[in-house]
């Protein structure tokens, strides 16, 4: 049994519609608010490589990783005691 409200609309017909109109007012105040601009931080950060072994072009793709363009990181090459490590690495 569907419900009327007091002005005799279907309340299946209104809701709907409500929910659209208030939808769309959310949509655009959302996207009008100016975001923040970015500071400049950048929080320092980890990599972690994981070393199996030597592939031909390891050499280059561990100094790939010392070549990034961002200024506050560390490398961590972690290898697994029952995989000897590469001879590029000072482990």
């Amino acid at each position: 049994m569907t419900g009327h409200n007091p002005n005799g609309a279907p309340r299946d017909i209104c809701d709907p519609f409500v929910y659209y109109c208030i939808a769309i007012f959310s949509s655009l105040r959302y996207f009008r608010v100016s975001r923040l601009k970015p500071s400049g931080f950048l929080p320092p950060i980890s990599n972690i490589k994981p070393v199996f072994g030597l592939d031909p072009e390891a050499y280059e793709n561990f100094a790939s990783f010392c070549r990034q363009d961002y200024p506050n990181y560390e490398i961590l090459f972690v290898s697994t005691p029952t995989i000897p490590l590469c001879p590029y690495s000072s482990g």
